[in-house]
């Protein structure tokens, strides 16, 4: 098994699912189903809050990422706070941390987090 196939079947053992950033962004769960993560801008904001852990982001600036040269819904900071509640449902409440106007992925931890701890 190669380096890239140990990445891609790491199983978060907390939470039984695969979190896999690396390639298109899918969580797979404890018995090999994907999840349905909802559509593409709650997708991006899984992957934002992946690239970005342990750190925060700042809501202005996942605005500007999710809608950066689209159409932005008329209250932008409601839909986002409607994509953390569908993804907490998704992949499980602790998923998503709520900061001071910010957000943070929870104890999730990816496949290129696994990754970078084989490559150490």
């Amino acid at each position: 098994m190669h380096l890239g196939e140990i990445a891609s079947n790491f199983v978060d053992a907390g939470a039984g699912m695969q979190v896999r950033v690396l390639g298109p962004v899918e969580v797979i769960d404890g018995d090999g189903s994907n999840v349905a993560l909802g559509g593409p801008a709650q997708v991006k904001l899984l992957s934002l809050l992946a690239a970005s852990a342990p750190n925060p982001i700042a809501v202005c600036d996942i605005v500007v990422e999710i809608w950066s040269g689209a159409h932005r819904p008329a209250d932008p900071v409601a839909a986002i706070r409607t994509y953390v509640a569908r993804l907490r449902q998704a992949i499980g409440p602790a998923s998503i941390v709520t900061g001071a106007g910010s957000y943070s992925l929870g104890s999730i931890r990816t496949d290129a987090d696994r990754f970078e701890a084989l490559m150490d």
